[in-house]
């Protein structure tokens, strides 16, 4: 559903970090392409550094070393920027003194971007949440990609550096959309090949009371159907296996 964007934010400067919470300098780490890594090394004899020198460090190809032999960590060459990002870990966690990474997303710009405004702005992506222009100016129109989360060190970001938190309401939005983004039951779409035989139903299909949605046989090799009670609603069909009903 639409989200309320007056009551988006909370102006109350909580005393605490909490989930949601948007900082403007987050350092973003991700790995460059490619499956082989870019170590670094002692320069000249290619030791494995067991701490940052001060001095040159040498960058060596991964495959031209005896890397990761002893499960030992590494110092890796990596990509890296600052920019804004919302807390992901959950609000009850981020005190935890055992836990020392917490999870961050980007947030990207709308301008410029593939996504459609008026899609984002009725909250109809399911892996998208938006980020309203702040009214102290502090970031324009926003979003964030729930399937990109990167980890930080704790410390990385701290209460001094918050600009923005979101109000509960919204915390709520959000919560529920990682629920349903991360853990939302997948399913085969019409014209995609069945690859295991067994009985299946359709996903789309159990949002709705009056529905019977009946068990359907699909064979491997074959083509999975449409279903005719999705195309009534305009919706597609997601077809899922079932499994034996087992008492625990």
């Amino acid at each position: 559903m639409p989200l309320e964007y007056d009551s988006f934010y909370d102006f109350s400067n909580p005393l605490y970090l909490q989930q949601g919470d948007l900082f403007p300098n987050v350092p973003l780490v991700s790995l460059p392409p490619g499956k082989e890594l870019i170590l670094l090394r002692v320069p000249g004899s290619r030791a494995r550094l067991r701490g940052l020198p001060g001095e040159a460090i040498e960058a060596v190809r991964e495959r031209a070393t005896d890397a990761f032999g002893d499960d030992e960590p590494e110092h890796i060459v990596a990509l890296a920027q600052r920019a804004m990002g919302i807390l992901i870990t959950q609000t009850c966690d981020i005190e935890d003194t055992e836990q020392q990474n917490w999870l961050v997303s980007p947030a990207y710009s709308i301008d410029g971007s593939s996504v459609d405004r008026k899609t984002l702005f009725a909250n109809k992506y399911s892996n998208l949440f938006l980020l309203p222009r702040h009214p102290n100016g502090y970031f324009e129109d926003s979003y964030i990609d729930l399937s990109d989360m990167r980890p930080v060190r704790r410390g990385s970001v701290g209460l001094p550096d918050r600009v923005a938190s979101l109000s509960k309401a919204t915390q709520n939005e959000l919560a529920e959309k990682l629920a349903r983004s991360l853990s939302r039951r997948w399913g085969f779409g019409p014209g995609e090949v069945v690859r295991v035989s067994g009985k299946y139903r359709c996903n789309s299909c159990n949002n709705y009371f009056g529905v019977g949605n009946p068990e359907r046989d699909f064979a491997a090799g074959e083509r999975f159907p449409g279903c005719p009670d999705c195309a009534e609603v305009h919706k597609t069909a997601a077809w899922y296996l079932l499994v034996q009903h087992r008492r625990s």
